[in-house]
């Protein structure tokens, strides 16, 4: 059986989270806006599908995996939010 969770995958999600908090630092949203964040980086991944699949530009297919592991990494962050939210 495949692991669910590939290491170097989950090593590259806690990396992004790490470079998020030295940017922004602890984020504590209404999940309205966490799902606003969301919504933009699944924008920016559609974004670079449509390039690579209906324009066939191959130069923007590092950009949908890194968007991968952003979008993973800002829900990772939602989750944290709202983990520290239940516990108020």
């Amino acid at each position: 059986m495949e692991d669910p969770l590939p290491p170097k995958i989950v090593s590259e999600i806690g990396d992004e989270r790490r470079r998020q908090l030295e940017k922004w630092g602890r984020q504590d949203h209404e999940p309205a806006q966490w799902l606003a964040i969301l919504a933009s980086e699944l924008g920016e991944l559609a974004q670079a599908l449509v390039e690579v699949e209906l324009r066939g530009d191959d130069a923007w297919r590092p950009y949908y995996r890194n968007g991968l592991v952003q979008l993973a990494a800002v829900a990772v962050a939602a989750a944290e939010s709202a983990d520290r939210a239940s516990r108020s």
